[in-house]
């Protein structure tokens, strides 16, 4: 983010759940590529952040050949759907039956 604070972009919202961009520090303006955060306030390396690539259904090449974060989306909203993800809690880890 630039010198001023300010509140990180919006990259999804579904089912009442919003989900942000991260940035490697508070002075960065540049998101980073597969983290992400269900809040806009909480500080880096918060419990609200994770890693899109530990999501279940991720599929890296898939997302090698989308534009826009395609596979971002799709994946962040199914984990959304499934409730693994929801305002101000990422859960880091599923587990698979």
């Amino acid at each position: 983010m630039p010198l001023n604070w300010r509140e990180p972009e919006l990259f999804l919202a579904l089912n009442g759940v919003s989900i942000f961009h991260t940035y490697s520090d508070e002075l960065s303006d540049i998101p980073q590529s597969y983290w992400y955060s269900t809040s806009a306030t909480a500080p880096t390396g918060s419990h609200c952040e994770f890693d899109v690539r530990e999501l279940p259904g991720y599929d890296s090449l898939r997302d090698r050949r989308s534009d826009d974060n395609d596979e971002h989306k799709r994946v962040i909203g199914a984990a959304i759907s499934a409730g693994l993800l929801n305002n101000n809690l990422a859960m880091k880890h599923a587990t698979h039956d």
